[in-house]
């Protein structure tokens, strides 16, 4: 069974529940007349529930809060990699920014040298990184 955790207004994680805890989660569903979502909610919210099995509630109650700490976890690592992706990106954009500047200049000084212009390739492959669009 997979159970989605939001951690926010739009970020959700899946994270599955082995057989018998989900065999746990449906007996107290059926016990206690209410539906998955609402025991999982309480679960999470470490809310009291009327049933006679503490034990099994407890260990779907640690499987869960695990797995949330997992999700923040996993959160915390994906915004770093994502920052620094962002922070690479930049540094291309500003290499590229530079490097059509020495190209110009080199282009300048063969014209007044009467050589042959050259290094197209590297103007285009340039312009593409400067004219790159960043997804933040």
């Amino acid at each position: 069974m997979e159970v989605i955790i939001k951690s926010g207004a739009i970020k959700k994680k899946k994270f599955e529940i082995d057989t018998e805890n989900e065999k746990l989660l449906k007996k107290l569903t059926d016990e206690l007349g209410i539906d998955k979502k609402a025991v999982l909610q309480a679960i999470i919210n470490e809310k009291e529930l009327d049933i006679k099995e503490d034990e099994n509630l407890k260990k779907l109650q640690d499987e869960l809060l695990s797995l949330q700490k997992e999700m923040f976890r996993i959160e915390g690592e994906w915004s770093s990699i994502r920052y620094k992706s962002h922070v690479i990106a930049h540094e291309i954009k500003n290499l590229s920014v530079a490097l059509i500047g020495l190209l110009n200049q080199n282009r300048m000084l063969r014209r007044q040298l009467n050589m042959q212009e050259e290094y197209e390739d590297l103007r285009k492959l340039a312009e593409e990184y400067l004219f790159m669009k960043m997804k933040s």
